[in-house]
């Protein structure tokens, strides 16, 4: 019987779990997993955060406090 991979038309060594891709970790890497604050706010408001620099500009905003 053929293997898996043979049958999906891959070459031998490609395909399977893509271990370590993904966006990294705020905190380094390593360091686990990073907590998600989710906050609703008016199209308006997104679009604010956004011009003032996004994310970066947030994370600069709550260190500052």
């Amino acid at each position: 019987m053929k293997n898996l991979q043979t049958l999906k038309g891959l070459p031998p060594g490609f395909g399977g779990a893509g271990h370590g891709q993904g966006r990294k970790s705020v905190s380094g890497v390593g360091a686990g997993k990073s907590p998600v604050l989710r906050v609703v706010v008016s199209q308006a408001q997104k679009d604010k955060v956004a011009r003032l620099g996004g994310v970066v500009w947030v994370r600069k905003m709550i260190d500052a406090a």
